[in-house]
C-alpha cells in the first residue's frame, strides 16, 4: 500500500511539475515573441519626409554638412570637371528662388514623377544657360545630398 501511494505522490507530483513548466515555457516563448516583434518593428527604417529634410538643409549649415555624402559626386560643365568635391571645399548652398533662374524638384534622377527614394533639385535657367542638379538620396530612410553637376554656360 505504502508503495501504491509513493508511486502515485511521485506520478502526480511529475504530472504537476511538467504541467508548472509547460506553463513557464509557454508564458516564456510568448513573451520572447513580443520582444521580439518589438525589436523588429524598431529595426523598422521611417522613411524621412523630403520637404521636411529639404527646408532644413537649406537653412541649416551644420545640418547640411551631415547630410552630405562626402566626397560628393561633382561634374561641371568643362570635359575635364569630374571628380568629387571634399567636405572642406563644400559652400553652403541655399536653393532659393531668383527671377533668372527657377527652381524643379523632381522625385527621381530621370525627371519623372514616381514614388521612389530619389529626389533631384535642379535649377533651370531662364534664357541664360544656368543649368544645376542637386542629386538626394534617401538611405536607410534619410535624405542626402549624394551628388551636385553644374552644367551651367
Amino acid at each position: 500500500m505504502k508503495k501504491t501511494i509513493l508511486i502515485l505522490t511521485i506520478t502526480f507530483v511529475a504530472f504537476g511539475l511538467g504541467y508548472w513548466t509547460g506553463m513557464i515555457k509557454k508564458s516564456v516563448d510568448e513573451k520572447f515573441e513580443i520582444v521580439t516583434e518589438t525589436i523588429e518593428t524598431s529595426n523598422q527604417t521611417t522613411k524621412e519626409s523630403f520637404n521636411n529634410f529639404i527646408y532644413k538643409f537649406i537653412g541649416d549649415s551644420l545640418y547640411q554638412l551631415d547630410r552630405i555624402k562626402f566626397p560628393l559626386r561633382s561634374m561641371r560643365a568643362g570635359p575635364d570637371d569630374y571628380g568629387t568635391i571634399k567636405r572642406e571645399d563644400w559652400k553652403m548652398v541655399r536653393l532659393f528662388v531668383n527671377e533668372e533662374y527657377k527652381a524643379q524638384l523632381y522625385d527621381n534622377f530621370k525627371g519623372e514623377l514616381r514614388d521612389t527614394d530619389e529626389r533631384l533639385f535642379a535649377w533651370e535657367g531662364i534664357e541664360n544657360g544656368i543649368s544645376v542638379q542637386y542629386k538626394f538620396r534617401r538611405i536607410d530612410g534619410l535624405w542626402y545630398l549624394t551628388e551636385y553637376n553644374d552644367f551651367s554656360d
